[in-house]
């Protein structure tokens, strides 16, 4: 009988209206923003099922994702790029731009793949408009529908009644949508008193098809509901030009957005329009202009076109989707506690009047019939929530069953209360929290108390001064207990002993759900993850909003996050914490010079010196959380300079002329993420600065210029005779180098080699080693028409004259050569090393000492080429040294000499080593 009772009262509360509270929105400023493409005109704007803009332009079909413009060439010639509407079906991912042509198109929106449909019927006109119907798609132009039916088309003859069909096939039922606050009009109405014309219905001003089903006949909008067709609004109540006509609108939460063309066009505004239609008032929200187009985003952002202008949007912090609710309280003085009862329950306390609110937030709006202001109330299931209201308590238990006062403990079941009264000798109970029959408690000199439940004695007392100020207690579980203090955030378990610090951060209450862990602190509300405790990531900031206000207190149920703020009370859903911020957007919109303004369209900036004494910038953000980003610019010539800045804009004055690099930072905090953009600016000197100064400096610099010329002239004379005699040395010095190869000793030698074969009837080794000989000078005769050689080359040359050297010598020495893979490729001069390598052989190897050897090493070096020659001969530095002129080594010093007066360059050299413990190391570096 209770229960019935208690059910009873309760229904009877929830159907009560109220007017202790009243609901509104938060009343935010719109932020403009123009984000570009002012060459384009814009005549339709969609957004797809994932959240990226669709434009129809007269340059064809634009996708914007939020960073870049990406445009879909769909034509043979320009008159297709002209894409006067969009059609969407979302369950497909398709994308119809309508082109002004007659052509069929469509865009995969997931792929972005083109398909161009092909018409056996002729198709007579721009085709503006598109609409599914049963199983077919059609598409309207100004004389024909055409159905296209897989892939089949047909086109018909249009009639002027075919808006009777578009209503019928094309409703969108619009849940706040109330009936009788607008007048009722039949087919017939419409036809008669609109007298559409046959021949063109859709002449300027007359006929269009609107978003939610709506038609626009001579600035009228109707909208089919129900099966009745309602007149929403007329245009000549609000614009009385002649000119100006409705081309597209847009639905918001209650209000209506209008894309009006003409003289007094632009986007319109209506707040509230479908809660008061007769007494809203329509206003002019963006600059005048021809406005073709509107369209809401997925966070409810208001894209539109004006005509010259490019995209443009409007920002609204308070329409975030998962801000779902908001109650804005007549005196909010006193509120300081939310509970929630059950999902759809909600208690707001208010310490000073004894009372609170109990909220039923089912509803995406809270109604007035939805609210209750109740007194205290002492009946059964409503009595725990009643006692939120007392004067004297100090703090509630996360589940609202366990009271702190100063003094005293009272712990309430759902059926009946019981007080537990408790001493506290030291001072006054401050914070406290409990779990099955351990209740814990802070007081005032920061000592803390373990209560028994059940025994009413207190087991263990520990002093947490060292922790500082506790703010709040959170029991977890036997193992876990969250300490919120003016330190930080620490965790420890009965008997703390062991305490570890979570966070700096400073936080004022503290609740744990679904493994995750919510704090409540001065910057906003926040999170962790259970097993990621060290990471507190940011929710919900009030500086994410235009408008400041704070946090005074939350809780949560399974869905939502509960908000009690300065301006009202919130409702969050749980799925903002998976949502992922929007890249930082920002961009300089345009500088703001005395006399003058300059829109920014490109990454350079010219300003006259003589307009650089003040200039303003003025940044674009196109974020709605921008109000929380720090700011930053750096104006300079050479390093960063940071300079903080406020709101969208930074002054400069007197900037002396020259080339600045401007950069403009901004910084999301918590997140880690930021965004810099560049631009060069140029402060042109001024007009007097190149007058009749700057005649007589060029007159001056033509006599000086002809001077030098003269000067010049000669030298280059000069300097072609040098060049001329020193490319002659440097032939003979070549030749020089050639002819040593061509030695008659060293061909006298290889062939009496070649006779010892043939006497020992040799003829395997003697036919390889005449294939060798007479590649090796074929080698020698090629080389001489070649200024350079590559590694490779050079390579295979030397392990031709090696082998044969070799072989003279019966084996007496061996040989490696080695090269990097960088240096294969790399040139030298050809001939270079192999007399390095005969004078090794020759006075090195000249007796016969056993286990002599020879190493070439072919390396790149910093884009060089380094060349090491090793031996372990009987050959000695004294000997070498210093180089006689005539000698095969000289002429290769004089080769790289005369290279480097080539190239006017040092690099080219040779040098020589000893080699320990025997022998020469020769060195070669050269740069071509």
């Amino acid at each position: 009988m209770k229960q019935k009772i208690s059910l009873f009262i309760i229904v009877l509360f929830i159907s009560c209206f109220s007017v202790f509270a009243q609901t509104s929105k938060l009343n935010y400023n719109f932020t403009i923003y123009n984000s570009g493409l002012p060459s384009n005109t814009i005549y339709k704007i969609l957004c797809d099922k994932d959240g990226k803009l669709w434009l129809g332009t007269n340059k064809g079909a634009v996708k914007y994702d939020g960073n870049v413009f990406k445009t879909f060439d769909t034509s043979n010639g320009m008159a297709a790029n002209n894409i006067v509407n969009l059609f969407y079906q979302p369950k497909e991912n398709i994308m119809w731009p309508l082109t002004y042509n007659s052509k069929l198109i469509k865009i995969n929106t997931k792929s972005d793949g083109i398909i161009n449909l092909k018409s056996k019927e002729k198709i007579v006109g721009a085709i503006m408009y598109g609409y599914k119907s049963n199983n077919s798609i059609n598409f309207i132009t100004a004389g024909q529908n055409i159905s296209l039916q897989g892939k089949e088309i047909k086109a018909n003859r249009l009639e002027s009644n075919f808006f009777t069909d578009y209503l019928n096939t094309n409703q969108t039922p619009l849940p706040f949508f109330y009936k009788n606050l607008f007048n009722i009009l039949s087919h017939a109405d419409i036809t008669k008193n609109f007298s559409l014309n046959k021949k063109r219905v859709f002449a300027k001003n007359s006929t269009r098809l609107g978003k939610y089903g709506t038609i626009l006949l001579k600035n009228n909008i109707f909208i089919k509901q129900q099966n009745k067709i309602y007149q929403l609004l007329d245009i000549n109540s609000f614009i009385k030009h002649p000119d100006c006509f409705i081309v597209d609108l847009e639905i918001v939460d209650y209000s209506l957005y209008l894309a009006i063309s003409g003289t007094d066009g632009g986007l319109y505004y209506a707040k509230d329009f479908f809660k008061n239609p007769k007494n809203a008032t329509f206003k002019l929200i963006s600059e005048k202009g021809s406005s073709f187009s509107v369209c809401k985003d997925k966070v409810n952002n208001i894209w539109y076109t004006i005509n010259g202008k490019g995209l443009n949007v409007i920002t609204q912090p308070d329409l975030s989707p998962y801000v779902y609710s908001l109650l804005k309280l007549d005196n909010i003085e006193g509120y300081d506690q939310i509970r929630s009862i059950n999902d759809s329950l909600v208690a707001i306390n208010n310490l000073l009047e004894s009372k609170f609110i109990l909220l039923n937030t089912n509803k995406y709006d809270i109604e007035p019939q939805n609210q209750l202001s109740l007194n205290l109330a002492k009946t059964g299931f409503l009595r725990t929530f009643s006692n939120l209201a007392k004067k004297l308590e100090k703090d509630i238990s996360h589940d609202a069953k366990v009271f702190f006062n100063n003094n005293s403990i009272e712990y309430y079941t759902d059926e009946k209360s019981k007080k537990i009264l408790i001493d506290v000798p030291a001072s006054a109970i401050r914070k406290g929290d409990y779990y099955h029959d351990k209740v814990i408690f802070s007081t005032a000199d920061d000592s803390v108390y373990v209560l028994n439940k059940e025994t009413k004695k207190i087991d263990l007392k520990r002093s947490l001064s060292p922790l500082g100020t506790i703010n709040d207690i959170y029991f977890h579980n036997d193992s876990l207990i969250f300490f919120c203090t003016t330190k930080g955030i620490f965790t420890s378990a009965i008997p703390f002993k062991k305490i570890h610090k979570l966070s700096s951060k400073i936080v004022n209450k503290i609740l744990v759900n679904d493994n995750l862990i919510y704090f409540l602190g001065d910057d906003g509300l926040s999170y962790s993850k259970y097993n990621t405790k060290d990471k507190i990531e940011t929710i919900f900031s009030p500086a994410f909003f235009t408008k400041r206000f704070s946090i005074i207190d939350f809780d949560l149920t399974k869905h939502n996050i509960l908000l009690l703020t300065d301006v009202g009370f919130m409702s969050l859903d749980k799925k903002i914490i998976d949502q992922k911020p929007t890249p930082i957007k920002v961009n300089l919109e345009k500088i703001i010079l005395k006399d003058s303004t300059i829109y920014v369209n490109s990454n350079l900036i010219e300003i006259e010196s003589g307009k650089s004494s003040q200039i303003n910038f003025l940044v674009q953000f196109l974020n709605p959380e921008n109000n929380s980003f720090v700011k930053e610019y750096s104006l300079s010539t050479t390093s960063d300079n940071w300079i903080p800045f406020k709101d969208n804009s930074f002054l400069q004055t007197n900037i002396s002329p020259g080339k600045y690099i401007l950069k403009i930072k901004a910084i999301r905090p918590g997140k880690n993420e930021e965004a810099i953009i560049k631009y060069e600016i140029i402060i042109k000197p001024s007009f007097w600065q190149t007058g009749l100064f700057l005649t007589l400096l060029i007159a001056f610099s033509v006599i000086i210029v002809v001077l030098i010329t003269s000067l010049i002239l000669k030298s280059q004379e000069k300097k072609t005779l040098k060049k001329i005699a020193l490319e002659q040395h440097i032939a003979e010095i070549e030749n020089r180098a050639f002819l040593n190869q061509l030695n008659p000793h060293f061909l006298f030698n290889a062939l009496n080699t070649l006779q010892d074969y043939i006497i020992q009837k040799d003829t395997h080794n003697g036919i390889f080693y005449l294939q060798r000989l007479a590649s090796l000078h074929r080698n020698i005769l090629d080389f001489h028409l070649k200024p350079t050689i590559t590694v490779s080359e050079e390579k295979n040359f030397l392990e031709k004259y090696l082998y044969i050297q070799q072989k003279r010598f019966s084996d007496k020495f061996s040989f490696t050569i080695n090269s990097d893979r960088e240096a294969n490729q790399l040139k030298l001069p050809a001939m270079l090393v192999q007399p390095i390598i005969e004078n090794v052989i020759d006075h090195g190897f000249a007796n016969q000492d056993p286990d002599k050897e020879v190493n070439i090493e072919f390396k790149e070096k910093n884009g060089y080429l380094q060349i090491i020659i090793t031996d372990n001969g009987n050959g000695c530095l004294e000997k070498i040294l210093p180089l006689k002129e005539g000698h095969a080594l000289y002429i290769i010093k004089e080769r790289l000499y005369f290279i480097n007066i080539k190239n006017n360059t040092h690099t080219n050299s040779i040098d020589f080593k000893a080699n320990h413990p025997k022998g020469i190391k020769t060195t070669i570096y050269l740069d071509l």
